[in-house]
């Protein structure tokens, strides 16, 4: 078999007919605790008082006006299917949002507070006491709560903070809590709050020339949802090592006859007088003063995007592409977000053709069940320029670094924000050297390099390229990567800032190199999939370093080898309905001689869900989720009771598990991107196989109705020996059960060498 040939991947087409409809189904609602007592009842109606007492200075001011209060869920009753919904509703406490996973926002005033406990005490149906016993306690949303983990001490020394207030769904509301906060403001003789645009329904507000004692009167505002400083992005404190002088005849430029991709570096800023780097260079967009340059980062990266594989080994993706040059972090590299924020804003409908932009920025860890402002900044900017952000998952660096296998840091080395961002890709370190002293050896992750998960246990990072090594001391001499420096030299450092722009390069290269409109959730899932298959099977530590893997090359990522094939499914789904394709072609020669199924399945699912900045660890509002088994033909000539084969990658203990937050934190339910896997060795009985897609939506307190999703899922099927003949015999197979597939178009250059001229 030529092992050098590469084939097509095919794309199947879809049709109305793979639509169906469920059968309708499901039990009664669940009484947990098997119960509802009297004094279950009257400990939730003491308990409304207590919330009703809290703001009862407020309910006097402002009898109409609604404060917010938190409903905390028993631990088994976070589904959907269990969320209290006919209890909190609009003529009781409306829900409003979330905070962690079964942590209800309720808005409530004086009359919601009264209905709500003549509710709970006189309605004996069964849907209430369902409703009921889902209600682990209830509590007032206090001025501690806004002010959430940061220390007040530390908050009182700042005169510069950031305000979000509560959103109520009724803008008429929300129009009059503003005006009461501006009031607050006056009286507190603070300059007008300034609002910054983060995104749809985030009221956010700078305060200037805050006092210690103004701390506690803004908090305690019952339309303030969060009080903090606004954060700024810090560069890694180390500086790079010169190695050599960097000698413009050795470094091919740009070939004026070649297309090249177009991304997007925001950063220090690429030195304008660099002759190597500045061919490279589109436009620059310049907002530090002269006097504030320091271009060795932004160079830096740059360079590593351009020249990785020159400056490094074979090992490093050959994706040179022109860069739009950024330069918004100033000398010492710290910037308000805001600041950030508002230059992004600015640049980015500049360039309507660059679809890939590197932040190799951090700011500070990220929570578990929250998301921070910036992050969800990004996602509303992703969504409205059609962008994707690359972004570092941010370096540790307090010594002794850490090893591997990784010792137990708790928290300290979780990823910085906004690697948390749901739209953008987050991308990790691997070292790529190792010499005598080195914390880990290569091709295991770097010592500084922060690992996931990403808040509401998302997978982050989705993958990882070489950044470096170091010792324990963060010594990286003879062991970081190489690049320009921005002052005509050849440079070491380490970081995953100089991961990221490798990742940046290939996914905007395989976005360039399809031959036609792409839908931005392939270009990230045909990346991710590339590092799946090109990576052993992960346990759940190791994805929390590693991501999926590093991507493959080009070839390897856009067409398949005779002994393997790859389908790529893009149907648009709709809530209620399942996307079913069956047969499932899989070949014969994958069949053993015991007639059972062999080889090695890879499925990868990207999606983009529709988000909800005010729902907080419930921010993806929707779950789509694959399946691929076998399953019996019925007298209708339908599958039934598929009998899942290919599980989630990876594999954590007993998926079996019906409880919500284990399907969250071990299930990747709720994540926009998930992996499955199977190496099957003793084979699996069943001829008839079948592919399916489920879309599930989170409790839709807003009432509003989804457009359709469109997803990318990709599915291969590999012979691990190398020799069975599977490209050919699936599509003879496809063929034969009638599915429509074409080729995923790429351009000739996937299959020849990136054009350089000298």
């Amino acid at each position: 078999m030529n092992e050098n040939l590469r084939l097509p991947i095919k794309i199947v087409e879809y049709s109305k007919k793979d639509f169906s409809r469920p059968e309708p189904g499901g039990a009664a609602r669940k009484i947990f605790d098997n119960s509802v007592t009297p004094e279950i009842r009257e400990r939730n109606v003491q308990q409304l008082h207590s919330v009703e007492h809290y703001f009862d200075n407020w309910f006097k001011k402002e009898p109409h006006l609604p404060a917010v209060a938190k409903v905390i869920l028993k631990k088994d009753a976070l589904a959907k299917s269990h969320r209290p919904s006919g209890l909190f509703a609009p003529k009781t406490c409306p829900i409003i949002g979330c905070i962690d996973f079964g942590e209800l926002l309720v808005s409530v005033t004086q009359n919601d507070l009264c209905n709500l406990r003549q509710k709970i005490l006189t309605d004996l149906s069964h849907t209430a006491m369902a409703n009921i016993s889902t209600i682990k306690r209830i509590e007032p949303f206090t001025a501690k709560d806004a002010i959430g983990y940061i220390d007040p001490d530390n908050l009182q020394k700042v005169r510069e903070l950031r305000l979000r207030l509560f959103t109520h769904n009724s803008p008429s509301v929300d129009r009059v809590l503003f005006q009461k906060f501006k009031k607050i403001v006056v009286n507190l003789n603070l300059p007008a709050p300034q609002e910054i645009s983060y995104a749809k329904n985030m009221k956010i507000f700078k305060l200037t020339n805050v006092l210690p004692n103004h701390i506690d009167k803004l908090a305690r505002f019952a339309g303030t949802q969060s009080l903090d400083t606004f954060p700024h992005f810090d560069l890694l404190k180390t500086a790079s090592i010169p190695v050599a002088v960097a000698d413009p005849k050795h470094f091919k430029k740009p070939d004026a006859k070649f297309n090249y991709p177009v991304i997007g570096i925001v950063d220090t800023g690429i030195n304008p007088n660099d002759s190597i780097l500045s061919p490279w260079v589109v436009k620059r967009h310049v907002y530090v003063p002269h006097s504030d340059a320091d271009y060795n980062h932004g160079s830096f990266v740059a360079g590593l995007a351009i020249y990785g594989r020159q400056l490094n080994d074979d090992r490093f993706p050959y994706c040179p592409a022109k860069l739009i040059d950024v330069m918004a972090v100033p000398k010492g590299g710290r910037i308000p977000e805001y600041e950030l924020l508002t230059i992004l804003e600015e640049v980015l409908p500049k360039h309507p053709e660059v679809e890939f932009w590197n932040l190799s920025l951090n700011i500070d860890s990220v929570d578990d069940d929250t998301f921070s402002p910036f992050a969800i900044a990004l996602d509303a900017l992703q969504d409205k320029y059609k962008v994707t952000f690359v972004i570092s998952a941010g370096n540790y660096t307090n010594p002794p670094l850490r090893g591997w296998f990784p010792e137990d840091l708790g928290e300290a080395d979780r990823i910085f924000s906004p690697a948390e961002s749901v739209r953008g890709v987050t991308i990790g370190s691997l070292a790529h050297l190792d010499r005598p002293g080195a914390r880990v050896k290569r091709e295991q992750p770097s010592p500084f390099s922060r690992r996931g998960p990403g808040t509401a246990f998302l997978p982050k990072p989705e993958l990882t390229h070489y950044g470096g090594n170091c010792k324990p001391d963060l010594d990286y001499t003879q062991i970081g990567v190489r690049s320009l420096n921005g002052q005509k030299g050849i440079a070491e450092w380490i970081g995953t800032s100089f991961s990221t722009p490798l990742v940046t390069a290939i996914l905007a290269n395989i976005e360039a190199a399809i031959n036609s409109p792409v839908n931005p959730c392939l270009v990230r899932a045909l990346a991710v999939h590339s590092a799946v298959i090109n990576t052993p099977d992960l346990t759940p530590t190791e994805l929390r370093y590693k991501g999926f893997g590093i991507p493959g090359d080009l070839t390897s990522i856009l067409t398949c080898s005779p002994w393997e094939v790859t389908l790529v499914f893009e149907p648009e789904l709709q809530p209620g309905l399942t996307f079913e394709k069956y047969p499932f072609p899989i070949p014969p020669c994958l069949f053993n001689q015991n007639d059972k199924v062999t080889g090695e399945i890879v499925m990868t699912l990207a999606y983009n869900p529709p988000l909800d900045p005010s729902a907080g660890s419930e921010y993806c509002r929707i779950n789509v989720s694959a399946s691929l088994g076998t399953c019996q033909i019925g007298k209708d000539n339908k599958p039934h009771k598929q009998n899942l084969k290919i599980w989630p990658s990876p594999k954590d203990e007993d998926l079996s598990e019906l409880y919500e937050h284990y399907q969250i934190r071990h299930g990747f339910k709720w994540s926009p991107l998930k992996v499955y896997r199977r190496l099957i060795t003793k084979g699996v009985k069943g001829k008839v196989w079948n592919l399916q897609l489920r879309l599930l939506e989170r409790h839709n307190y807003k009432f509003s109705k989804p457009e359709p999703q469109k997803v990318a899922l990709i599915v291969t099927m590999r012979d691990p020996n190398k020799t069975a003949p599977v490209y050919d015999q699936t599509v003879a197979k496809m063929r034969q059960i009638g599915w429509i597939t074409q080729d995923l178009q790429v351009e000739e250059r996937i299959r020849v060498s990136v054009g350089f001229t000298s």
